[in-house]
């Protein structure tokens, strides 16, 4: 078996089936080589059939050699690998398995047969790091790790509810999966949109409230991937990054995670960039107050943007995913709904109005047209372009919202966040003066409780005797 990226190479060991995967320089693939050859050694050991280990043997090399094939195309190693990534893996090998001609007509067999790929790959993410070939938290604690799950636990013994399935391999396909997936197929509204912000901001935390504002304000402004959103950096926001740029009509900045590996410019309005300046800065309810809470450095944080409340350290993939989904699920928005629902609706959106613009300027609107002249600001794959390119369509039939009007829209939110952030900080500031003064009125009256004078003590009749 071969392809474009890797080549397979079958061996013995001890008798025993192994393979060598090696890459287009023919390198062999760390972790992933290692992984199959424990096997090897592990059926020769416990003297397992030739067959059983075959069996065995077989589906882990293509699962992983799959695995790679999906990590090296966006220019990634296993160890940088998430549930995230692990989720569009899975869903990616159930169409190459729904669309081999001897798996027709048997959808039952279609989620099982993932689902014994997404074990193999749990296993062997679990077998790296036990032996120190991946990186800590690799795989483990969902609120740590990039891959979640309680595999790890049962080296050293572990619970009942480690060992359950649904926990060990979380991604796996429900019974009712066909369902799942066609539930994620969601788009935004801009309803739910502002239904989440009230949410965010109806959290006690003044400071969870305008970090996870923020985060909504740029994922529905421009547009991004959670990946890249959650890559972003506190200097390119620098207050010389802004001066040096301030006669741009548009300010321009490179996410450092593209979907791809690709390192793609994207234009951001100017109030944005500047709200995320002043969100860095801020010491009452912004990042700098999650330093000081915490009590970290860059050393920690990373000069990530986006902080975790409790740790200070970059936030996590898997904590966006978690907020958001929590977030649309509390709007009665379908389940499955989440933070991608928010890129397809501004897919839709910049799809409509380039659209109607091409169509005023009697410029051509076809498909391929349309999605090259959009490409700056969407970073989309052919996939996202159909669909947002079929949707903006029907919108136009019935009538939608103009480009000016997008960009309105788009410059109100920004100006509610900050709003938003402004009372934040303000009311933080006022609770903080409060308790000062809570504080200093409690040391006044101990202080007078010391000052005034003690009565004098009364003597005792002191009886006598004749």
């Amino acid at each position: 078996m071969s392809s474009p990226l890797f080549t397979i190479h079958w061996g013995k060991y001890q008798g025993y089936d192994t393979a060598t995967i090696r890459d287009q320089s023919g390198y062999t693939i760390p972790v992933i080589n290692d992984y199959i050859d424990h096997l090897a050694e592990l059926h020769f050991r416990e003297r397992k059939t030739k067959s059983s280990s075959k069996s065995e043997i077989e589906p882990t090399v293509y699962t992983l050699s799959a695995l790679f094939q999906f990590l090296r195309k966006m220019k990634l190693s296993l160890a940088e690998i998430n549930d995230e990534l692990l989720e569009k893996f899975r869903d990616a090998q159930l169409e190459v398995v729904k669309n081999n001609p001897r798996n027709r007509n048997q959808s039952a067999s279609w989620y099982q047969t993932v689902n014994r790929q997404l074990v193999i790959i749990y296993e062997c993410l679990n077998w790296g790091q036990t032996n120190g070939l991946l990186p800590v938290h690799t795989i483990g604690n969902a609120n740590i790790a990039s891959v979640a799950s309680t595999r790890p636990r049962l080296e050293n013994g572990g619970t009942d509810y480690d060992n359950k399935p649904k926990n060990k391999y979380p991604l796996r396909y429900k019974r009712k999966a066909a369902g799942k997936t066609r539930a994620l197929q969601h788009w935004a509204t801009d309803d739910e949109i502002l239904a989440i912000d009230k949410q965010f901001w109806a959290i006690k935390s003044m400071i969870s409230s305008t970090r996870n504002s923020l985060m909504l304000t740029l994922m529905e402004t421009v547009g991004f991937r959670i990946s890249s959103s959650n890559s972003l950096m506190v200097d390119q926001f620098s207050a010389k990054a802004l001066v040096e740029r301030e006669n741009a009509d548009e300010y321009i900045i490179v996410p450092p995670v593209q979907k791809g590996g690709l390192d793609f410019p994207f234009p951001i309005p100017w109030e944005l960039a500047h709200a995320i300046r002043a969100y860095c800065d801020d010491d009452v309810s912004g990042r700098k107050a999650i330093l000081r809470i915490t009590g970290v450095d860059e050393s920690v944080a990373k000069h990530a943007v986006f902080l975790s409340l409790t740790k200070g350290s970059p936030l996590l993939t898997r904590s966006w995913v978690d907020i958001f989904s929590k977030a649309f699920k509390a709007t009665g928005a379908p389940k499955g709904a989440g933070s991608h629902a928010i890129r397809r609706k501004f897919l839709d959106d910049i799809f409509v109005a380039e659209i109607e613009y091409r169509q005023s300027a009697k410029l051509p609107v076809s498909l391929e047209d349309v999605a090259a002249a959009v490409m700056e600001k969407a970073g989309h794959s052919t996939k996202e372009a159909q669909q947002s390119y079929l949707r903006a369509t029907t919108r136009i039939a019935k009538g939608s919202l103009s480009e000016r009007l997008n960009k309105q829209l788009a410059k109100v939110r920004v100006e509610n966040h900050e709003l938003h952030a402004e009372l934040a900080s303000a009311l933080a500031a006022l609770k903080d003066e409060r308790e000062k003064n809570a504080a200093l009125a409690v040391v006044a009256e101990q202080a007078q409780l010391r000052q005034a004078p003690k009565a004098p003590r009364k003597k005792k009749d002191q009886s006598t005797t004749s």
